[in-house]
């Protein structure tokens, strides 16, 4: 299995996920916004597919797919704009 993040189409990471980790794309967005030091926006509803600015797809092939595992689209949290 492998994760990809991404930025408006733009691959920002890109691996294979060890098998005792989790597949959770939650996990991952969490983590690699924690090493940027960044925050996940909270969701306040649902997002459609490919319509917010940053998206976690797990998926069982390195290469994009139209077939994936799991997938969270989300937006950061920004300091100066309070819902």
């Amino acid at each position: 299995m492998f994760v990809e993040i991404s930025h408006r189409g733009k691959t920002l990471l890109l691996r294979r996920l060890a098998p005792t980790e989790s597949l959770d794309p939650a996990h991952h967005a969490d983590v690699w916004c924690a090493a940027h030091d960044m925050q996940r926006a909270p969701p306040n509803g649902h997002i459609p597919s490919g319509c917010a600015d940053y998206r976690c797809e797990v998926r069982q092939t390195k290469a994009a797919s139209v077939v994936i595992w799991d997938a969270l689209d989300f937006y950061l949290a920004a300091e100066e704009v309070e819902p």
